[in-house]
């Protein structure tokens, strides 16, 4: 019996969705994941064996409880989300372990939508090597032996290997991103077409989601515009944005190989300072999709006050420049929305604090998450 690509790939998928439901990791950034499923609704499983005559029961379970899209967005231009993005792309694809050292990877494979061009591969490799290097940093205090510590051939070999699994797809259009995500089965169930088949998909990535919002307006308008200007205006339907049918396409393919989706977005409503509020600013049904929406905001530099001497600006300046150059960013949970939270998420946030959130350090040679 011959069995096709397709066929093949169905039945790894539906092994990957079984084999997933066992771990309520979904990102392998703790932080998140703990946020992830609180706001879920799941708790963190016991260890526990199951028998054959279950497998088909939690799968069923499984395809009943949607993928959780998780929403990341800021303020302002420039406020560390890509390089949120970074880190989790680099987690998701290193592996567990270089030889015998735990790294802490999620040896999966990873989706990109790099929709507004910008995602760098040259910054992902060094936050990736970034990451490696200080997990054997930590190893090397242990008492391992130099036989198992892995080389830096070793290292480098894997990282490599890792980035290979990164896939990237740059749609100019939304048509463009809408055929892309429809052809995205064909792709990943055709072992010639990469070297991701027998990884799991980790995430399905948008930077960013609201890389078409005007477009999809202007294409909105235009269709409203053309149709008041027809004869049989009563028969024409009305415009349908295209970000109705792109939160349906990714629901359906999340769901299929069993993935979140994590998407990017920008403001277009101003943010008052110090707000832990912002409004969602893509349409319907955009607003419901996010099981989790994050915040991620650049840590403020204390200003100077209204009566400084010029000399008393000029002793303040390298402070305030080494403080910039320290790179610190809050992640926290966007308080929109926050009166329909539950008594249990609302004590939850508050023995978590900090809004819920935790710290990001972006420099020069890396990223940071101190989630302690």
């Amino acid at each position: 019996m011959n069995i096709s690509h397709t066929d093949n790939g169905q039945l790894l998928l539906a092994l990957r969705t079984i084999k997933d439901s066992e771990s309520s990791t979904r990102t392998g950034v703790d932080a998140i994941d703990e946020l992830l499923n609180l706001f879920s609704g799941h708790s963190r499983p016991p260890d526990e064996q199951h028998t054959n005559d279950d497998l088909t029961r939690r799968l069923q379970v499984t395809r009943r409880s949607p993928p959780p899209f998780i929403e990341l967005t800021s303020p302002h231009a420039g406020d560390g989300k890509r390089h949120l993005l970074y880190y989790l792309v680099a987690v998701a694809v290193l592996p567990t372990h270089i030889r015998s050292t735990t790294v802490g990877g999620q040896h999966g494979a990873i989706i990109i939508m790099d929709n507004d061009n910008r995602f760098s591969v040259p910054r992902l490799a060094q936050i990736t090597y970034h990451i490696v290097s200080g997990k054997l940093a930590m190893a090397k205090t242990s008492s391992e032996s130099e036989n198992q510590f892995p080389t830096s051939e070793d290292t480098n070999s894997a990282i490599e290997a890792a980035l290979s699994h990164v896939h990237i797809f740059r749609p100019q259009s939304m048509e463009s991103l809408l055929a892309t995500i429809t052809n995205l089965r064909t792709y990943l169930f055709n072992p010639a077409s990469h070297y991701s088949t027998h990884r799991r998909i980790h995430s399905i990535i948008l930077s960013s989601a609201s890389a078409f919002y005007w477009q999809d307006r202007c294409d909105m308008d235009t269709a409203a515009a053309l149709g008041a200007a027809s004869a049989s205006t009563t028969n024409n339907p009305r415009p349908r944005s295209g970000y109705i049918q792109l939160a349906a396409s990714l629901r359906s393919i999340s769901t299929e190989l069993s993935c979140p989706v994590i998407y990017t977005t920008w403001t277009t409503s101003a943010v008052q300072p110090g707000s832990t509020a912002i409004r969602h600013s893509l349409p319907n049904p955009w607003p419901t999709l996010p099981a989790l929406r994050l915040v991620i905001q650049r840590r403020p530099v204390r200003k100077l006050p209204g009566a400084v001497s010029a000399e008393e600006a000029l002793r303040d300046r390298d402070d305030r420049s080494a403080a910039v150059a320290q790179g610190w960013f809050d992640v926290f949970v966007n308080g929109y929305g926050s009166e329909e939270w539950t008594d249990g998420v609302r004590n939850e946030l508050k023995r978590i604090g900090g809004g819920g959130g935790f710290a990001m350090r972006v420099w020069q040679e890396g990223v940071d998450i101190d989630d302690g």
